[in-house]
């Protein structure tokens, strides 16, 4: 009788105690009761299927959590950024030159619509002179304290005299990148083919008409 009674207490007590969750761990993933699965690890925006490296919160323009090779966990991010950026600074103007060698001929000196077969043709001058810009360009831009990796300061046309927007910073970066991938296929190109970029390509194009 008095087991029954005093049996009969707690389980009135513990009617006022609040549940304790149940926790249970599945595939890196934790689950509350009657909750959703809750992710322990963020995923990254360019692969879901991999975890978002710990170095790419999202400050830069353009962050999507690609680093397959782990380059952020390696060195200093903003460094990288402003080398990704001049990379593809100078492949947008390499793509640009590619396309001008071959709709026009400065002189004798660049008899040749292919653009590598210009640069063994070209004075010995006219190539120092390109390395010396180059050289000027990285050395004198190195310092700059832009306000976002990358900005040295040039803006003829003051477009970023309001602030520097977002989605141009990942309008060029996009660009810059692409570029670097043209250059590098018209390099191969050119060197598998005598004929110019433009010539074969509309010729490849006419194939399918």
């Amino acid at each position: 009788m008095k087991f029954l009674a005093l049996a009969t207490v707690v389980s009135t007590a513990s009617a006022f105690l609040a549940p304790v969750p149940m926790h249970t761990r599945t595939q890196g993933r934790m689950y509350m009761a009657d909750q959703a699965p809750v992710d322990e690890e963020e995923r990254s925006i360019a692969l879901p299927f991999a975890a978002k490296p710990q170095n790419l919160n999202g400050e830069l323009a353009g962050d999507v959590g690609f680093d397959p090779f782990k380059f952020s966990d390696k060195g200093d991010v903003a460094k990288f950024r402003v080398a990704e950026l001049k990379h593809g600074r100078v492949a947008m103007l390499a793509v640009i030159g590619v396309f001008v060698q071959e709709l026009y001929q400065w002189n004798e000196n660049f008899p040749s619509k292919n653009f590598l077969e210009a640069l063994k043709t070209a004075p010995a001058l006219g190539l120092l002179q390109l390395f010396v810009f180059l050289g000027a360009y990285d050395v004198t831009t190195s310092k700059f304290e832009g306000r976002v990796p990358g900005d040295i300061g040039f803006d003829p046309l003051r477009l970023s005299a309001d602030g520097l927007r977002e989605n141009w910073q990942v309008a060029e970066l996009k660009h810059g990148r692409l570029a670097m991938i043209a250059f590098l296929a018209f390099v191969v190109q050119a060197s598998i083919s005598d004929k110019p970029i433009l010539e074969q390509t509309f010729e490849w194009a006419k194939s399918f008409a």
